[in-house]
Parts: C-alpha cells; sequence; structure tokens
C-alpha cells in the first residue's frame, strides 16, 4: 500500500517492513469482524534483532511514540526479550538471542 491517510510503513529490516493501517480502512479489506484488542489478545508478533541495544531502541521507541509496556525486559542470559503493546492492543515481542551462548 502506498502512504496516505489510511496506512504508514515502518520499515524494520533490509527485508521486513509493517505496514499500520487505520481500523475504517482496514475494514475494507476483510469481512471478518474485527477484536476488541482492550480485552482479548489476537497475535503476538514476535521478532528477533542482532543486539540488546537493538531491542532496548525499539521497544523504547514504541513507547516514546504511544505504546504501552509490555512487561520488563527478561534478560537469560544467551536471550534478551522485552515487549511492548502498540496503539492497537497487539503484543510483540522483541528479541535478541546470543547463538552460540544457547549452544554452549
Amino acid at each position: 500500500f502506498p502512504e496516505n491517510e489510511n496506512s504508514v510503513a515502518i520499515v524494520i529490516g533490509d527485508n521486513l517492513q509493517v505496514m499500520l493501517i487505520n481500523q475504517a480502512f482496514f475494514n475494507t479489506l476483510t469481512e471478518r469482524e474485527t477484536v476488541d484488542t482492550s480485552k482479548y489478545a489476537q497475535m503476538t508478533i514476535a521478532l528477533a534483532f542482532e543486539s540488546r541495544d537493538k531491542v532496548d531502541k525499539i521497544v523504547n521507541t514504541a513507547v516514546s511514540l504511544g505504546g504501552k509496556l509490555h512487561a520488563e525486559p527478561e534478560d537469560h542470559g544467551f536471550m534478551y526479550h522485552w515487549g511492548f503493546v502498540d496503539l492497537d492492543g497487539h503484543l510483540w515481542a522483541i528479541n535478541y538471542m546470543n547463538i552460540d551462548a544457547a549452544q554452549g
């Protein structure tokens, strides 16, 4: 979709982007009823990134733009995880995994 008053693209990586679409336009793309995300968890979007710093940057940016923290960061040594809830109530799990440490 082109960027306009109905949608915007956010580039997350070289081969990854997220389209944010307003509710009225989204309703024209589906015949299915949408859920009230203040009551129901619809999905969790999980993404992995190259560093802990990148995880922190993404979560902090999302929160600065109106998102809410989902939980405190979790550091498991080989894996670092943090999450937020976007403006539509969708859960995002942002992760970094040190593959060498996980295998060792």
